[in-house]
Parts: C-alpha cells; structure tokens; sequence
C-alpha cells in the first residue's frame, strides 16, 4: 500500500452490505456518474441526513397510509355486512358522508398529519 492510500483510509473502518446484483449496478454506475468510488458514493448517502430524514417521513406516511386503508375497509365491510342482512343497498345519506370521510383521510394523508 503506497502512502497516499495508506492516508486517505487512516480513521475509516470497514462496512460490507450484501445487495442484489441489480443495485449493484446501479450503485455502481450512480458512482461512476458523480465521478466517484461506490464507498465514497454510499458513504455520501448514508452521511446525508436529509435522505434520513425524507426516508423516516417516507416509512411514517407508509404507515399512515395502511392505518387509513384499514379503517376505510373496515367501514366498507360494516356497511356491506348490513346492505346484506337487510338486503337493501346504503342510502345516499350514507354514500354521501363515506365520500366525505374518504376525502377528509385524502387530504389528512397530502398534509403528512
């Protein structure tokens, strides 16, 4: 190992990740493009907090996404249910105020509450 190499790892350790082959080729021609290692480019990445921090909102919405589709399914399992029993469809009272609550979870959901 010359010096110059020997001082660009000094205070670096090693990290090894296993990954499918198709992302390792598009890590590794991501990093050819910004004219870097693929370690330099991932470690520029994973030091990025933005990324973190847009990931972390990413999960959370995900999460609140599968909640409100629960409970929109859940609602249309009851009215089902009863449509059934009494053999008679929802009154347009009914439709009317499931469309509102599914657009008052649309717009809950674009505002990331």
């Amino acid at each position: 190992m010359d010096l110059e190499k020997a001082q660009k790892t000094l205070g670096k350790t090693r990290l090894e990740i296993r990954v499918s082959p198709e992302l390792k080729n598009k890590m590794v021609a991501s990093a050819k493009k910004h004219h870097m290692t693929v370690s330099q480019y991932c470690g520029q990445i994973l030091g990025d907090n933005r990324r973190v921090d847009v990931l972390d909102k990413l999960l959370i919405a995900n999460k609140n996404i599968m909640k409100y589709q629960a409970k929109i399914g859940n609602n249309i399992n009851q009215i089902a249910r009863r449509c059934n029993e009494s053999r008679v469809g929802p009154s347009i009272e009914t439709i009317r105020l499931l469309m509102d609550y599914i657009e008052e979870t649309k717009a809950e959901l674009l505002n990331g509450e």
